[in-house]
């Protein structure tokens, strides 16, 4: 859940840090604005539907979460690269076993365990809007 909340915000952080010098800076950050507003109503959406009791199969649901799932895959497996077992070969297996069970948390979670799917709609909504905030902030 903490990676849920802090994804969006990780994510501005490190294209700021890539892109501020550019000339279009402006125009991407304004788009990732848009990007994350049109996330978070995504959420709304969803957790509107969920109180209704009304069944999720929307594209736009799946799209949130596979931008969650695609960003949070990308931010454990680059953690699990640096913190490879350079010195060791026989923690290899160790290693890419522990990485694929985050990402299998990530991603599986929300499927696998029906009542937790309230939880992460608002831990993604907290998240984006929080990036959201970060973005408006720096403007």
């Amino acid at each position: 859940m903490g990676l849920r909340l802090s994804s969006p915000v990780l994510l501005y952080r490190k294209l700021r840090d890539r892109f501020d010098p550019t000339n279009w800076w402006k125009g991407l950050r304004w788009f990732l604005a848009l990007a994350f507003a049109g996330l978070a109503v995504i959420l709304v959406y969803q957790l509107v539907r969920l109180a209704s009791g009304s069944q999720l199969v929307d594209l736009a649901i799946l799209s949130e979460q596979f931008a969650m799932a695609l960003g949070a895959s990308i931010l454990i497996v680059r953690a699990g690269l640096r913190l490879r077992p350079r010195e060791v070969k026989s923690a290899w297996p160790f290693w890419a076993s522990a990485v694929l069970l985050a990402l299998a948390f990530v991603v599986v979670l929300p499927y696998a365990v029906p009542a937790f799917e309230i939880v992460y709609a608002v831990s993604g909504l907290i998240g984006w809007s929080l990036g959201l905030l970060v973005i408006i902030r720096d403007a």
